[in-house]
């Protein structure tokens, strides 16, 4: 659950409201709070390791009574890496359909409400790596993205890591 985080005013019926993280600087991302299932921080120790996995792939944690995969969001989009010091890990628990996945990410930041006309399609600074879970960013510089949760559950690791 995402206690406290929702702001206080009422929203406007045509804004869209959003989970807003930090990826790398400058670079934040966003995804819909509907299919946020839970946000917290994941000790390094309560991942376990797979094998012959690609290097995005953390491993396997447990939280409540199931057990979940989990990624390094930055690094399957072809960024930075989360640096092999940290010791917990931001963890977007990622919900679409009957599909759970955890999101290692650089820093949670806030709950943000967005008009659909302010999204603009993604610019050619977009890395490739990124394209395909990208619904639009906001921004010049396209600063903030818009990813699609259908789209990194069904497309960033085999399906058979999404919830067990």
């Amino acid at each position: 659950m995402i206690p406290n985080l929702l702001p206080t005013a009422s929203p406007s019926p045509a804004n869209s409201t959003y989970l807003k993280f930090s990826l790398t600087p400058p670079i934040s991302a966003a995804l819909p709070l509907a299919s946020v299932r839970e946000v917290f921080l994941l000790p390094r120790r309560r991942l376990i390791p797979l094998p012959n996995l690609p290097g995005f792939v953390l491993g396997l944690f447990a939280q409540g009574n199931r057990i979940y995969g989990a990624l390094d969001l930055r690094r399957r989009l072809e960024m930075t890496a989360a640096p092999q010091s940290l010791q917990e890990y931001p963890i977007i628990l990622l919900q679409f359909e009957e599909k759970v996945l955890g999101l290692a990410v650089s820093r949670i930041e806030n709950v943000v409400r967005i008009s659909p006309e302010e999204i603009q399609p993604p610019s050619s600074r977009i890395p490739p790596a990124a394209m395909p879970f990208l619904q639009g960013c906001l921004g010049q510089s396209c600063e903030l993205w818009f990813l699609d949760a259908q789209a990194i559950l069904t497309l960033a690791i085999t399906p058979s890591l999404c919830s067990f």
